[in-house]
C-alpha cells in the first residue's frame, strides 16, 4: 500500500474540489500535483519510508520499498 497526502495551496484546492464535482462514477479519480524546486526529505516511520516535500507526502510500506527494490 503506498499512502500519499497531498496539501494543496488554497487555488489550486479550489480548482480540485471543482474536478471533485465533476467526477463520474465508474472512472478513475487522479489527481496530479507538482512541485518545482522543492528540497525534498525522506525520513523512516514505523520502519516506512516517508517522502516530504512542502506539500506532497508519500508513506511507502516495507512491502512496497522491497518490490522497488525487486525492480
Amino acid at each position: 500500500m503506498v499512502r500519499v497526502k497531498i496539501d494543496f495551496p488554497e487555488d489550486i484546492a479550489e480548482e480540485k474540489v471543482a474536478e471533485a464535482k465533476e467526477w463520474q462514477p465508474g472512472t478513475p479519480m487522479r489527481w496530479e500535483a507538482e512541485e518545482y524546486n522543492t528540497k525534498e526529505a525522506m525520513q523512516k516511520r514505523n520502519g516506512n519510508i516517508l517522502i516530504k516535500t512542502k506539500y506532497i507526502e508519500v508513506e511507502l510500506s516495507k512491502e512496497e520499498v522491497q518490490r522497488i527494490k525487486k525492480m
